[in-house]
C-alpha cells in the first residue's frame, strides 16, 4: 500500500515544535499581545491555522485524487468506497459536537483537557487504523468500536443531566479510549515484529527457533 502525506503535514509539525520551543524559553506570556485593535494573538494564530490547513493541504489532496483517476494510477475505487474512511470520522465529530453543545453541565468548560484528550485519542485510533489499512492494502473499517461507548456516554449525559455522572462518564471514556489505543498500538507492533522476524526497537533478525 501507499500512504500520501502532503507537505503541509510536515510544515505543521515543524511549526508546532517551534511554538512549543518558544513557549518553553519565554513562557506563555510571550504570546499575550494584541495584533490589531482588540484582536489577540490567539485569535490570529487560530485563524491562520485553519486557513493554512485548507490552503496547503486540501488543494494538493484534491489534485492528486484527480490525477490518480485521470491517469488510472490509483485504486480506481467507487465514490462510496473512496469516502468510506470518512464515515467513522464524521460520526465521531457529530457525537462530540452534540455532547459539547448540548451538555447540561457545560462539560467542555468544566474539564477541557479531559474532553480534548478523549476526543483526540479516539480520533487518533480511527486514523491509525486507516493508516494500517492503507499501508497493508486492505479495506478500511467503516466504523470504530469506540464510537459505541462515545454514543452511550453522550446519551446518558444528555438524558440524566447529572453533574457528577457526566464528568465521571467523561473520565471513564477517556480512560477506556487511552487503554484501547495503547493496546491497539502494542498489537500492531507485535504483529509487525512477528511478520518481519525482528525484535522491537532492534533491526537484528530473530532466530528461527523463536
Amino acid at each position: 500500500g501507499v500512504l500520501f502525506l502532503p507537505w503541509g503535514y510536515d510544515l505543521s509539525m515543524i511549526a508546532s515544535t517551534l511554538v512549543f520551543l518558544v513557549t518553553y524559553m519565554f513562557g506563555h506570556e510571550w504570546w499575550k499581545f494584541t495584533v490589531y485593535g482588540d484582536i489577540a494573538t490567539g485569535h490570529v494564530l487560530e485563524i491562520l491555522f485553519y486557513l493554512s490547513s485548507f490552503a496547503s493541504n486540501l488543494p494538493v489532496v484534491l489534485w492528486n485524487i484527480y490525477k490518480s483517476y485521470r491517469d488510472k494510477t490509483g485504486k480506481m475505487r467507487s465514490m462510496w468506497e473512496a469516502n468510506r474512511p470518512l464515515q467513522p470520522v464524521l460520526l465521531f465529530l457529530g457525537v462530540c459536537a452534540i455532547w459539547a453543545y448540548h451538555s447540561p453541565t457545560d462539560i467542555i468548560s468544566r474539564d477541557p483537557r479531559a474532553y480534548y484528550l478523549m476526543s483526540g485519542t479516539i480520533f487518533s485510533n480511527i486514523c491509525c487504523r486507516l493508516i494500517v489499512s492503507q499501508m497493508s492494502n486492505t479495506r478500511c473499517d467503516n466504523s470504530n468500536w469506540l464510537l459505541g461507548p462515545a454514543f452511550l456516554c453522550t446519551g446518558l449525559s444528555l438524558l440524566l443531566s447529572s453533574h457528577y455522572l457526566e464528568i465521571s462518564l467523561l473520565y471513564a471514556l477517556w480512560a477506556l479510549s487511552t487503554i484501547a489505543h495503547i493496546h491497539y498500538g502494542t498489537c500492531v507492533v507485535r504483529q509487525m515484529c512477528r511478520h518481519f522476524r525482528i525484535c522491537c526497537f532492534q533491526i537484528k533478525p530473530r532466530p528461527h527457533s523463536e
